[in-house]
């Protein structure tokens, strides 16, 4: 849960929005039917990439 809170507040300080999971159920959601671009889906997966290292 801390992890979660953590990855969160990162991804807003990266300008990534709307990730945090639906409140029943928690967890990080990435709405990828919203159309983002390749460079945003890029951006994302080096963000996850980064915070899993940085976390682990």
């Amino acid at each position: 849960e801390k992890l979660e809170t953590l990855f969160i507040k990162e991804a807003i300080q990266s300008n990534m929005i709307e990730l945090k999971g639906h409140r029943a159920v928690g967890g990080i959601r990435v709405s990828l039917y919203n159309g983002i671009s390749v460079e945003e889906a890029k951006k994302l997966v080096n963000f996850m990439s980064t915070f899993q290292t940085n976390n682990s």
